[in-house]
């Protein structure tokens, strides 16, 4: 597969997969008492890739990004239902920076925040599962 295969509507199912690994990651990670960041982490990763997703399914025009706000928005653009993601595209968005990279001081994420990450993923992930017929 080249690097540009990947955007092929036909290669929605792989975004699809990945995005559900990574879910799957995340509730791994919280259920084994693993660090709250790294499951955050893969709760926005698991929205990134659903709703890439759901733009590669369509053939949108989207530029490089990890912005889950700008995403949803293009997936907006072409299905209406996307409007009711915008909140959880912002709660998401802060933790693909302040968990993938070092932080001075150090922040972790409560018990909480990560239990809202993995629920407002499971949402992307769901809507997009629907609205793809996936």
């Amino acid at each position: 597969m080249s690097p540009r295969d990947d955007l092929r509507p036909e290669a929605s199912p792989l975004w699809l997969d990945k995005a559900k690994r990574n879910l799957d990651s995340a509730i791994l990670n919280d259920t084994h008492g693993g660090y709250t960041d790294t499951t955050c982490y893969f709760c926005h990763q698991t929205a990134e890739l659903a709703l890439k997703a759901f733009v590669v399914h369509y053939s949108l025009d989207f530029k490089k990004t990890h912005d889950l706000v700008e995403l949803s928005q293009i997936c907006a653009q072409k299905d209406a239902s996307f409007e009711e993601l915008k909140g959880e595209c912002v709660f998401l968005n802060p933790f693909y920076i302040s968990d993938k990279y070092p932080m001075d001081p150090p922040w972790m994420p409560s018990k909480e925040l990560t239990k809202e990450a993995l629920e407002a993923a499971e949402r992307v992930l769901t809507l997009v599962k629907k609205e793809t017929g996936k």
